[in-house]
């Protein structure tokens, strides 16, 4: 996790403090304790925490005279949230330490509440589903759904359809990559190792439909480097595994590392688990592909839909590809057939 702010006394060793209000020596600190919570303690994905309102005491030993004393404590990090510092659904505390030292056995925590971004109503589309009737699971889902997301059809491999299906929803002049969830302009087309190319979410290597490696509801805008690291391993949660560092040097909520002798790839803790669910689906539905073959399992694949459900991001995606493409992702404007179909 990457630390936050506040940053104040950072000179100070963390053995020998001063009082920040009066100047005198301390001791060594041996506690810290939040005496007073913050304003906010709930937030939704996306925020950052804020400290405004937050007390840190320390209380100090004086080896000197045998005795405690405590004062308030200004020399912090506050440690949460992805790479970026913002907060994601499994932040459920902010761990409170020395300004120098993360690891420190002395630390304080503030528990907090992040719930989902509320995405807004979705889009309707109309009739587009009109034939597909409540008694309908399984493979006769399937293949419904395929009659309709099939006809007409118009993918292309352009740029342009990219830069306008993945438009960052908060910059109309950037793209937001797959995974690695960056802003990056619609420009920095992959250049000199930098930049953002198109991704297979479902491996180019695994596609023997031509239509399909063009799919705009299968390929996206991706951070090069990452777009490398993810190969055509399969996805799934890895816990323990390094995170993967983009083009430009930042590290991202991605990992890839090994599991029962496979290498794996694991977008992270982001929205973005719960995309290339979706866009595995559209895939197995559209092109007859098997789930496995993109994830380590259909349980992961059911998960990661339920845990990350449609959001603003997605509506967006979904009408910006219908535009362009002619057809749509159901799994995006009917999150229940995914369970219908695999559950």
């Amino acid at each position: 996790m990457k630390a936050k702010r506040l940053i104040f006394l950072a000179t100070m060793s963390i053995a020998t403090l001063c009082c920040s209000s009066c100047g005198t020596h301390q001791g060594e600190l041996t506690k810290l304790e939040v005496t007073k919570q913050p304003n906010k303690l709930i937030y939704v994905v996306g925020e950052t925490f804020d400290t405004r309102g937050m007390v840190v005491t320390g209380t100090y030993f004086n080896e000197s005279t045998g005795s405690e004393t405590t004062a308030k404590y200004n020399n912090y990090y506050y440690w949460c949230g992805d790479n970026n510092g913002k907060l994601r659904l499994s932040d459920t505390t902010v761990k409170i330490t020395d300004v120098n030292d993360y690891n420190s056995k002395i630390y304080t925590t503030v528990s907090i509440t992040v719930n989902r971004k509320d995405p807004g109503p979705a889009p309707d589309p109309g009739d587009y589903y009109t034939t597909i009737t409540d008694d309908m699971n399984g493979n006769e889902l399937k293949s419904a759904l395929q009659s309709i997301i099939k006809k007409n059809i118009q993918v292309s491999y352009d740029w342009s359809r990219y830069e306008a299906a993945d438009e960052d929803i908060n910059n109309s002049s950037n793209i937001t990559t797959i995974y690695a969830r960056t802003s990056l302009k619609k420009n920095a087309h992959v250049s000199g190792g930098k930049g953002w190319n198109r991704e297979h979410t479902f491996p180019q290597s695994k596609i023997s439909s031509e239509q399909a490696k063009s799919d705009n509801h299968i390929v996206f805008a991706s951070d090069s480097v990452v777009n490398g690291v993810r190969s055509n391993y399969r996805l799934a949660e890895l816990s323990g595994s390094p995170n993967v560092t983009d083009s430009y040097g930042n590290i991202t909520p991605c990992k890839s590392g090994s599991k029962s002798g496979e290498t794996f790839f694991d977008p992270g803790d982001t929205i973005a688990r719960g995309v290339v669910a979706r866009a595995t689906m559209y895939a197995c539905v559209m092109y007859g592909f098997n789930p496995t073959y993109n994830f380590d399992s259909i349980k992961t694949m059911l998960s990661w839909h339920e845990e990350y459900p449609p959001e603003e991001c997605d509506y967006h995606r979904n009408e910006a590809v219908f535009k362009k493409q002619k057809n749509r992702n159901p799994f995006v404007d009917h999150p229940e057939y995914a369970e219908r179909i695999w559950g």
